[in-house]
């Protein structure tokens, strides 16, 4: 981290925990995801998340293992045309982004589909910018107002089911339009699971 002199600081599991069920509770005390049941019986809450790795990633992903909803990763190889069928295709309505993939986004992106929401790890402080994504419908809030929210008023995990959704995993297609895979918590856990039979090991004392 660029602001740290890129030292590394360390955090315990309860630390992570807890991080992320303050902005989990915070994206259902905001109410900004809604339920969708348009494919089978299946009742979804997307989270799109566009951003290369780092801290606020995966503690956005248990935020939504803990409180039911599916992540939609996006990057920037996907391409901006690909980028923008994901959006349509899954009517996400809610995106986190780092201020480098916002504007990204708002390069290709010019509004009509269900987006109306982005968190931003980064505080945006170009106003004419915030305009323009208001122009096309779009609100922004930032990482550290949702954990706020959240704070605030703590709310217990949300229940899942094996085969609820974990995360729609959108692979470039060789030709056409990028193809979603449905990954359940069931299909995590089996992976993890396997773990035990190889010689990768998970132990408490990880860091």
């Amino acid at each position: 981290d660029p602001e740290r002199n890129r030292e590394y600081f360390s955090k315990t599991y309860s630390q992570v925990y807890l991080e992320a069920q303050e902005f989990g509770s915070g994206l259902m005390n905001m109410n900004i995801i809604p339920e969708l049941r348009e494919y089978k019986d299946f009742n979804l809450r997307f989270l799109g998340i566009f951003s290369k790795n780092r801290e606020e990633w995966w503690i956005a992903d248990i935020a939504c293992a803990l409180y039911g909803f599916t992540t939609v990763p996006l990057y920037d190889t996907l391409g901006a045309d690909s980028i923008e069928f994901v959006l349509r295709q899954t009517n996400l309505t809610a995106l986190l982004c780092s201020i480098e993939a916002l504007e990204s986004l708002e390069k290709c992106y010019k509004g009509g589909a269900a987006l109306n929401t982005i968190i931003c790890l980064q505080s945006v402080k170009d106003d004419y910018f915030l305009q323009r994504l208001r122009n096309i419908g779009i609100t922004v809030y930032t990482w550290q107002s949702v954990k706020e929210k959240g704070r605030k008023a703590l709310r217990p995990c949300e229940p899942v089911k094996p085969e609820s959704i974990y995360t729609f995993s959108y692979t470039s297609g060789t030709t056409g339009n990028p193809k979603g895979a449905m990954l359940s918590h069931l299909n995590i856990i089996s992976a993890m699971t396997s773990m035990k039979y190889t010689d990768l090991q998970l132990l408490p004392t990880d860091v």
